[in-house]
């Protein structure tokens, strides 16, 4: 029954009709309220479960059953890996090092060819005997430029999309065309040979790349995050030999490609992205020592730098002064922060003598200047005192200054203005021209050492001189101080024993002290008389002298 006819059973019949429609219109208005309230409460409903829904991690859907879609997985997906963005980006918080780097080498290794002044090469005057290649030597076919020190190559676009270099190279220093893979050039595509490390951001799968030249995070990895958040954290900030290694060096990757593939800043250079190249092959001299250029790593791997670190840990005699020239990340960190010897990585690598923010000092971007690079820790540490070992002396021994009671006698090579770079970096790598790349191996090449068309370091200098009489004088500078050494070494012993013993004076001490000290300067030197003979000799005497004297007063 309805509630309009209960109304009407209680009223008189003539009502009826007017209560009944009456009560229609207000059941009409109440029904069509509460549908509206419903609908009110189902928008609510929705919109909390949307909003609860927002909060929570992603779930996949779950298929019908029978609609023949698989499940998807469940779990969270992983964030986004970092991407690249360009140095312009880095620019915008750091400023001063952007301006630095674009001085360097590596912003210039790739440019646009369009710029101003970018190509320097003479495209008017390609010599007669290129002229099988002279139809393809057209600038205005040119992309980028590859470099612009010791030489520059360029980079034309192929109908493959690739880009080749091509057959023509122009060397800086003559001013002259040379070949550079004139019969196969068009066989061999940079993105596939060189790409991966003379543009930054190098995509394997398309060969795409984010930017011409070695920037920003060619060395701190990408950059997104890090852009996004300034938080240090999302960047690489390492001074670790791998991100170096990985272009100043020589091989393949497994999957072909001429660069690390895969290898990332922050990372360990392994096998999985490359194998360099070894002793057999072309551009390594048969004593391992590199012979084509970008193979510095290769070098430095068979110096005492690269295990100045794990030599110093072995010794048993690590102190914080020893760590300052023993490791690079003690060495480069704040010195609020010193990373504790146990937690040390790092031997002597590249980033102790070079700087890559700014140009630095003279064209390999030095720390200091290069007569002064390897003394800062190549000397005694201070004054050398009586009865004291002293350790790596050769700047004192180069200035002939140093030792105990003994009269300066300077260096004729440092007189000279030879510094120990020319000696001990000899060139004897190619790049351009024979030979125009220093070793890093950091060992003089003696004349009687130096392999068969490998320059030696005496008639580097000394042109025209024969190998044979300059071998011949440094043996005869080595053999006296040796003999020297061995006669001087057994009666210190004995000496050592009579002041061991004690009841000695305070000045027959000294007379031992002082001997001992001037030997122990002569054998840490190590040269054996060539980085300053006289000043050795003279040196030893000294000390014969004052174990004279005390051999003289124990008697």
């Amino acid at each position: 029954m309805s509630f309009c006819f209960q109304i009407h059973k209680v009223k008189s019949g003539l009502r009826r009709i007017n209560l009944g429609e009456r009560c229609e219109r207000w059941l009409l208005e109440r029904r069509e309220n509460m549908y509206k309230k419903k609908a009110l409460y189902i928008l609510l409903g929705l919109l909390v479960l949307i909003l609860v829904g927002c909060g929570q991690p992603d779930q996949a859907e779950v298929p019908a059953e029978g609609s023949g879609e698989p499940a998807q997985s469940t779990e969270p997906t992983e964030p986004a890996a970092p991407t690249y963005v360009g140095s312009e980006t880095c620019k915008t918080c750091h400023s001063d090092k952007y301006a630095g780097w674009q001085r360097t080498l590596h912003s210039k290794m790739i440019q646009d060819a369009s710029g101003e002044g970018v190509v320097i090469g003479d495209f008017s005057n390609i010599p007669e005997e290129f002229a099988d290649v002279a139809d393809v030597m057209n600038p205005d076919d040119i992309v980028y430029t590859i470099g612009s020190k010791w030489k520059q190559r360029y980079l034309v676009e192929g109908e493959d999309g690739f880009h080749y270099i091509l057959p023509l190279q122009w060397n800086t220093a003559k001013e002259q065309w040379q070949p550079y893979h004139k019969d196969d050039w068009s066989e061999r595509p940079w993105e596939k040979k060189c790409a991966g490390c003379h543009a930054t951001g190098l995509n394997v799968t398309d060969y795409s790349f984010v930017e011409p030249a070695i920037g920003c995070e060619a060395c701190h990895g990408p950059g997104s995050e890090h852009a996004k958040t300034a938080d240090p954290t999302k960047i690489v900030a390492t001074v670790a030999v791998d991100v170096c290694a990985s272009c100043h060096n020589r091989g393949v990757a497994p999957s072909g490609e001429g660069y690390p593939v895969g290898f990332q800043p922050g990372e360990e250079l392994g096998e999985e992205h490359y194998t360099s190249v070894a002793v057999g092959d072309k551009h390594v001299w048969d004593n391992g020592w590199a012979k084509g250029h970008h193979q510095q790593y290769l070098d430095w791997l068979l110096s005492g730098h690269s295990t100045a670190l794990e030599s110093l840990m072995e010794s048993g005699h690590v102190r914080d002064y020893c760590l300052n020239c023993h490791s690079a990340d003690y060495r480069l960190a704040p010195e609020d922060a010193k990373p504790a010897p146990e937690e040390l990585t790092e031997s002597v690598n590249c980033n102790v003598c070079h700087v890559t923010h700014e140009p630095g000092f003279g064209e390999a971007q030095l720390r200091l200047p290069r007569e002064e690079v390897c003394s800062t820790c190549h000397n005694a540490g201070g004054p050398v005192e009586a009865g004291q070992a002293v350790h790596h002396p050769q700047a004192e021994m180069l200035s002939g200054e140093g030792a105990l009671e003994v009269a300066s006698v300077p260096s004729l090579h440092q007189a000279a203005g030879i510094t120990c770079v020319d000696c001990h970096m000899t060139k004897v790598a190619k790049s351009m021209n024979y030979w125009d790349i220093s070793n890093h191996v950091f060992q003089p090449v003696l004349p009687g050492e130096a392999l068969e068309g490998m320059p030696d370091t005496c008639t580097s200098c000394h042109k025209g001189s024969d190998p044979a009489d300059r071998q011949a004088i440094i043996d005869s500078w080595q053999t006296t101080i040796e003999n020297m050494l061995a006669e001087l070494e057994p009666r210190l012993e004995a000496a050592k024993a009579r002041v061991d013993a004690g009841g000695l004076a305070e000045d027959v001490v000294q007379l031992y002290n002082i001997a001992f000290t001037n030997v122990s300067f002569v054998k840490a030197d190590a040269s054996k008389g060539v980085h300053n003979f006289a000043y050795t000799k003279a040196v030893l005497e000294a000390a014969a002298e004052k174990l004279d004297a005390f051999e003289e007063r124990v008697k």
